[in-house]
């Protein structure tokens, strides 16, 4: 079965219309069926209204979930028991599915076996279902091996398109033995249990893995659709450019000026970024990420509960100024004339399996703006025994206010 496109205002309108005369032709003459959405859905972006409420973004010619469950759906689901119903389909046995996925928040017909996971499954019969969620789901499992290699059942743990796999974390005593990504496949229902590799007595948690791979602009905020008990994430993000930009979950700094170049570097495609043990609580259990400074899109976001049954590492949080700032771009650089700051080495002289270093520092800030910044962020995130590294007073020098730049200064010291 071939379909074609909505009527679209991205691309002239005379070739569309000569396109779809020569589909027909080809369709008719292997003997292909032709669901037409262009002639059939009523979905034409040529109508402003039409556009900023059917198209991702408002403009272009990407129908959204909505577009394509109102317009697209229908008239596949009409057109296929059409084939199916016919004489030679009546004599085989072949089963069709079709998946709306996900993936890049457009519609894709696919077959089991594909390398995306399923989000709608419409059969012959025109019924539509979002993958349910399971009664009684829940958000990860934690048990103690009762044996050495046990398998461990998963059945309960919540579902969703967006999963891709499991982080599976071994522990005792509180200390982490291994962690391991066990991938979900094609299994569109997610999987009923696992082999974990062991000791008896060990404790196991199994998390699901989120991701969530479309370029979506993360300026004013992406609130994503899955459920997030209140816990700790770890969330790692791919800049969709080479533009620094901020991260914030959830209203507070999880990273400062990501990208950010200087004297003796270049960055020419946007870097991937992890913030561990990140806090997320209330917001009705949903996760919100936004961009800011450069209010930049985002081509990748990665999202998994922080284990309970390992401790993590305590956190060695910087504010601070130029001196102390990340710098990215030729990575692994840092002699000569390269810019570098003090706090992006500070890993190579501590313990990394005790201490994880999280600079938050930003060139040309002062004390006043890393209070609003890059502290509320620090305070919220912090657990007991973390450590904050204030660096500030050269650019506090400069202020013109002097008054605001000492009270940034004293609530930074303070509070």
């Amino acid at each position: 079965m071939f379909t074609t496109i909505h009527k679209s205002a991205s691309r002239d309108w005379q070739t569309q219309c000569k396109l779809r005369e020569l589909s027909f032709e080809i369709c008719n003459e292997w003997g292909v069926g032709v669901a037409d959405v262009f002639e059939n859905a009523g979905l034409d972006t040529r109508d402003t209204e039409q556009m900023t409420r059917y198209i991702i973004g408002g403009n272009g010619s990407h129908p959204t979930a909505d577009a394509c469950r109102e317009f697209y759906i229908p008239v596949m689901a009409k057109k296929l028991n059409e084939v199916l119903s016919s004489d030679n389909m009546q004599k085989s046995s072949a089963s069709v599915t079709i998946a709306v996925t996900s993936c890049n928040s457009r519609a894709k017909m696919l077959a089991y076996g594909s390398e995306y996971q399923p989000k709608l499954i419409l059969t012959y019969d025109s019924d539509i279902e979002t993958i349910p969620e399971k009664d009684g789901a829940v958000y990860s499992v934690i048990t103690k091996a009762v044996s050495d290699n046990p398998v461990v059942d998963i059945s309960r743990i919540s579902n969703s398109a967006n999963i891709t796999g499991y982080q599976v974390t071994v522990a005792r005593d509180n200390e982490q033995i291994s962690q391991t990504v066990i991938e979900r496949g094609n299994n569109i229902n997610g999987l009923d249990s696992i082999d974990v590799t062991a000791s008896e007595g060990d404790d196991i948690e199994v998390a699901p893995i989120y991701e969530y791979k479309k370029t979506l602009s993360y300026g004013s905020g992406v609130t994503l659709a899955d459920v997030f008990p209140d816990g700790r994430y770890n969330i790692t993000v791919t800049n969709g450019s080479a533009n620094h930009t901020d991260l914030y979950v959830n209203g507070y700094m999880a990273a400062n000026n990501i990208d950010q170049n200087g004297a003796g570097r270049s960055v020419s495609t946007g870097s991937t970024y992890t913030a561990n043990d990140i806090r997320a609580e209330g917001n009705e259990q949903k996760i919100t990420i936004q961009t800011k400074d450069s209010a930049n899109s985002l081509s990748y976001v990665k999202i998994v509960k922080s284990p309970s049954v390992a401790a993590p590492r305590k956190k060695i949080f910087i504010t601070g100024d130029s001196l102390v700032a990340n710098y990215y771009g030729n990575e692994g650089n840092y002699l000569g004339n390269t810019q570098t700051g003090w706090g992006q080495v500070l890993g190579k002289f501590i313990d990394t399996d005790k201490y994880e270093v999280v600079n938050l520092a930003n060139a040309g800030y002062w004390a006043a703006t890393l209070k609003t910044t890059a502290y509320p962020g620090i305070i919220y995130n912090a657990a007991e025994g973390d450590i904050f590294l204030l660096e500030s007073g050269v650019n506090d020098y400069w202020n013109p206010d002097s008054k605001g730049a000492t009270a940034g200064l004293d609530t930074n010291r303070n509070t």
